[in-house]
């Protein structure tokens, strides 16, 4: 798909800024990730290291738990409800750490709603799987039971995350595409973004460009139906 072929990053950008041509390709919305980028580099473009900050305790589904256990689980949660009316909200899922930065970029530093930063984790998701053909680990002696799931052939995930992705993209823009991916795969926070796009960096700069990103995520949130329309 030529929104995000290989080999092409970097190269298709404009002296202003804007796309040279559409769809985007990769590493043209965000800068080129090739070539190895130093401490000096990652200063200037407003990139920083992994802080405390971008790690969290957050609940996850448990992996080790089957669908009968589960089951079971939750029944025993609605009985406890009932007697004390405590809502039981993580059943089936365990306690875990979580790198924020890892899963949905720059977005981190945005202080999205849940549902925007589903739509930032899918994303970068989408983004990383279209790129390498979605590889993962697959076991070849499990008979899969209706030709899709976990045994499903590396290159068809990626076929798919790249049929996904080209949709989210044409919905987006270059206006607004452009600027996402700068955030979302480019790692870029808010104050990074406040100088590229607004050219100054004050507070009322960086609150606009929290804001105007946020946005964006709004409309994939609603595209990917994990949000209602306000």
């Amino acid at each position: 798909m030529a929104a995000i072929t290989p080999g092409h990053a970097g190269s298709h950008r404009a002296a202003d800024g804007r796309s040279a041509g559409w769809p985007i390709r990769l590493g043209q919305a965000t800068g080129s990730r090739s070539g190895g980028s130093n401490m000096a580099g990652a200063k200037m473009s407003g990139k920083t290291a992994v802080s405390d900050d971008d790690i969290v305790d957050r609940w996850h589904p448990d992996p080790m738990m089957t669908d009968a256990e589960f089951i079971h689980q939750r029944a025993l949660a609605a009985e406890k409800t009932a007697i004390d009316g405590r809502a039981r909200k993580n059943v089936g899922k365990v306690l875990a750490k979580t790198n924020l930065r890892t899963l949905m970029g720059g977005f981190c530093r945005f202080r999205g709603t849940e549902a925007q930063e589903r739509a930032a984790a899918r994303y970068r998701s989408l983004f990383e799987a279209a790129i390498i053909g979605g590889a993962k680990a697959v076991d070849l002696s499990v008979e899969p039971v209706d030709g899709r799931g976990a045994n499903r052939e590396p290159m068809e995930i990626g076929a798919d995350a790249r049929a996904a992705l080209l949709a989210a993209q044409k919905m987006l823009g270059r206006h607004d595409l452009l600027r996402w991916e700068y955030v979302v795969i480019g790692d870029h926070f808010p104050t990074a973004y406040a100088l590229r796009w607004f050219h100054r960096c004050n507070g009322r700069a960086v609150e606009d460009a929290k804001d105007e990103v946020r946005k964006i995520a709004d409309r994939l949130a609603v595209h990917w139906k994990l949000q209602s329309r306000a």
